[in-house]
């Protein structure tokens, strides 16, 4: 099972033996902020910042977040549109893999349902057990 976390897990000591753990770093905040620029998405350098913090650097909702923000205000949008608009993170709709309703939500819903009940229930501890939140109902 890979399980993918900004975390490392405290794992027992008697599974050190068989897992592992390898460090993927992301893209700085910067590089983020001037690949938004990159696409035209206007604004101050410390608004575009806030937005990739807000967005925790996520590849994918950072482009559907582009889509959808020159599908509200045309190919120069503002970064602050997003404020305006009053947008919930997982709701974004945007173009990825060919279809252009796309959301955070919609693809973690479909990866959660292709996992069989014990990988849920592994993963669902794992995310009690390190605080963070859950949207599975």
């Amino acid at each position: 099972m890979l399980i993918t976390s900004r975390e490392r897990p405290d794992l027992p000591a008697n599974t050190l033996s068989y897992s592992r753990s390898y460090p993927i770093g992301g893209l700085p905040i910067e590089a983020w902020v001037t690949l938004l620029q990159a696409q035209q998405v206007q604004g101050s350098v410390s608004d575009l910042t806030a937005y990739v913090v807000v967005a925790d650097g996520h590849p994918l909702l950072l482009n559907l977040t582009v889509g959808f923000l020159k599908r509200l205000a045309g190919d120069s949008p503002r970064i602050l549109e997003l404020k305006r608009s009053e947008f919930n993170l997982f709701e974004i709709l945007g173009l990825h893999r060919g279809d252009p309703n796309t959301s955070i939500k919609i693809i973690l819903d479909a990866s959660l349902g292709r996992l069989n009940q014990d990988l849920l229930d592994i993963l669902l501890f794992y995310v009690e057990a390190g605080g963070g939140l859950c949207c599975l109902g």
